[in-house]
C-alpha cells in the first residue's frame, strides 16, 4: 500500500511544510509506520525542544490518529509548556507551569494527511496493538492569541498535550527518527517524550516502543508565524514510502 496526502494549496492556516520555518531544533516529522499513542485525557504527552529563535510561539503543529480508525470528535486540546528539569534518571518537564491554556474546536483544525499501516501504544497498561488502524491527521493550533514568549540562549521547553476527545481516543503519533535527512538530522533529540495523567502533581514516564524498547520522541513542529502554504514539501517527500510491514 502506497502513503498518500492530500494536497492543499494558497494560504490556509492549517499548513506547514518546511520551507514556512520553525522555532526549535528541527522538525520531529511523523513515523507513518510508527505508533499512536494515547493522549485522550486524563492523558497527558510530553516532549522536549530547544529554542532556535527567541519570540512568540504563534503556531503549534502534531501529527495523530483516531484507535482503530474510530473517528470521534475533538471538544478542545490542553497545551502546555514547562521549563527542563534534568535532576533524576531522565530528563522532564519541570513542577513549574510556564504556560497552558484549553484550546476550543475554534481555535484548532484537524485534517487527514495519509493512510498507512500504523500501530496504537497505552504507556500505562503496556499494551500495544500492530496494525491497528490507517488514517492520520495533522493537528494544527495557529494564529495563538497571547502566546507565550520564548527565549533563545539554548533554551529547552517540554511542549505537553492533551485532547479532549469524544467517541473514541486519539493518539499522538511517534517521530521518524531514521528516515529523513538534513535538516531533519534523523536522531533523537535529547530525551525520550515522557508520559503521564492529568494531576497536580505529576509522576512523569518515560516512553519506550513497546516492541523493540528504544526511546520514542513525538511528531511535533513549532512555528513562528502563522503557516501560509501548504504540506508540499513534506508531502512529496512521503509520497515515496512504501508499506514495509
Amino acid at each position: 500500500m502506497s502513503f498518500c496526502v492530500l494536497f492543499v494549496t494558497g494560504t490556509a492556516i492549517a499548513h506547514w511544510e518546511p520551507t514556512d520555518g520553525y522555532k526549535m531544533h528541527f522538525p520531529q516529522l511523523p513515523d507513518p509506520y510508527g505508533w499512536d499513542v494515547l493522549v485522550t485525557e486524563p492523558k497527558i504527552l510530553a516532549d522536549d525542544w530547544e529554542c532556535s529563535e527567541t519570540g512568540p510561539i504563534r503556531d503549534i503543529h502534531f501529527w495523530g490518529s483516531w484507535k482503530g480508525d474510530d473517528e470521534g470528535g475533538v471538544n478542545g486540546i490542553w497545551v502546555g509548556i514547562y521549563p527542563d528539569d534534568r535532576t533524576g534518571d531522565y530528563g522532564k518537564p519541570a513542577s513549574e507551569l510556564l504556560y497552558d491554556r484549553l484550546f476550543s474546536p475554534a481555535e484548532f483544525t484537524i485534517e487527514w494527511r495519509g493512510e498507512v499501516d500504523q500501530g496504537w501504544f497505552n504507556p500505562n497498561t503496556g499494551q500495544y496493538t500492530p496494525n491497528d488502524h490507517d488514517n492520520f491527521y495533522l493537528v494544527n493550533i495557529v494564529d495563538i492569541k497571547a502566546p507565550y514568549w520564548q527565549q533563545e540562549e539554548g533554551q529547552i521547553y517540554w511542549l505537553a498535550i492533551s485532547v479532549q476527545a469524544e467517541g473514541g481516543q486519539f493518539g499522538w503519533k511517534t517521530a521518524d527518527v531514521d528516515r529523513y535527512p538534513d535538516p531533519y538530522t534523523g536522531q533523537h533529540f535529547e530525551d525520550s517524550a515522557v508520559y503521564d495523567d492529568l494531576t497536580v502533581e505529576h509522576n512523569w514516564g518515560e516512553l519506550f516502543d513497546p516492541v523493540s524498547y528504544e526511546s520514542l520522541d513525538l511528531a511535533f513542529v513549532i512555528t513562528p508565524e502563522p503557516a501560509t502554504i501548504s504540506m508540499l514539501g513534506i508531502g512529496g517527500a512521503l509520497m515515496t514510502l512504501t508499506r514495509r510491514r
